[in-house]
């Protein structure tokens, strides 16, 4: 598992949920990098998304991931 993923997972089982954005944000890399990596995260079942909220601007509503029950 790559830094990066070991660094998201951190961040979810400190913080129990979190949006794209702020991991882009603590992490220091895109959103767009942040979700190529949830993505594998969710295609190996260590993640799932607990909600969404609407976005504050035009676009997609904003994910909110936090650790499967079996990961923690």
């Amino acid at each position: 598992m790559t830094s990066t993923r070991i660094k998201i997972l951190e961040y979810l089982q400190q913080k129990q949920t979190a949006t794209t954005a702020e991991l882009g944000h603590v992490i220091g890399l895109t959103e767009a990098n942040i979700r190529h990596h949830l993505h594998i995260l969710q295609s190996e079942r260590v993640i799932k998304v607990a909600g969404t909220r609407r976005a504050h601007t035009r676009g997609r509503p904003v994910m909110i991931y936090q650790l499967e029950e079996h990961a923690v």
